[in-house]
């Protein structure tokens, strides 16, 4: 039952983490936001830190990061910087916060581990996207401008998203925090809920989307 519960933690909250790329990161994409990949950063961090105060185990991060590119995928379309830069944060996430989670000194303060396991996931994810996007993926606006460009998103672009870290993330840390302790007092319900709420995510950007 645990591995489940935690399998269906994932997918909420992947699939919160897609809703939000597939609807408002759509709107900034395609309005030319300046940036636009550090607000729906700031979101997907918000939704990771909540996840891990929900389910704090290595792995369950890049998992959700998954979820939530399948979910822009299939409600979005085609992206696949976007979808590549999805799981890179994730996976970015995934190790900050492996590595946070070793502090024993940072134990009692969660949300300060929280907002710097943020921050250095933003370096991460930023830093992973740019470096497959040019040389792995080989898209045709990364891959001739080379290294520099690689230094500029993952110094400049990613420094804009460990700063939206610093707040979203402790933010994302306290309502899984809260949620935690709603689902320890509604233990049994936990499965059921979790189901239903990711099955409604999926529906509603279906219908959205």
């Amino acid at each position: 039952m645990k591995r489940c519960q935690g399998l269906l933690i994932v997918l909420l909250v992947g699939s919160l983490w897609g809703l939000g790329e597939a609807i408002w990161g759509g709107l900034l994409y395609a309005n030319d936001v300046p940036r636009a990949s550090v607000y729906v950063s700031a979101w997907g961090l918000f939704t990771l830190c909540a996840g891990r105060a929900l389910l704090d185990r290595p792995g369950s991060s890049t998992a959700a990061g998954a979820v939530a590119a399948l979910f822009r995928l299939v409600n979005a379309g085609l992206f696949p910087c976007h979808l590549l830069g999805i799981f890179a944060l994730g996976l970015g996430f995934d190790v900050a916060a492996s590595l946070a989670r070793r502090m024993v000194r940072m134990e009692r303060t969660p949300a300060l581990r929280a907002a710097l396991a943020g921050a250095a996931g933003a370096y991460l994810g930023y830093g992973l996207f740019a470096l497959a996007a040019t040389y792995v993926l080989r898209h045709q606006h990364w891959a001739p401008h080379g290294l520099p460009k690689v230094l500029d998103h993952t110094f400049v672009n990613g420094s804009f998203a460990a700063l939206a870290a610093l707040v979203a993330a402790p933010l994302g840390w306290w309502a899984g925090a809260g949620a935690a302790r709603l689902a320890e007092q509604r233990a049994k319900w936990v499965p059921a809920s979790a189901l239903t709420a990711a099955a409604a995510l999926w529906l509603l950007g279906r219908l959205i989307g």
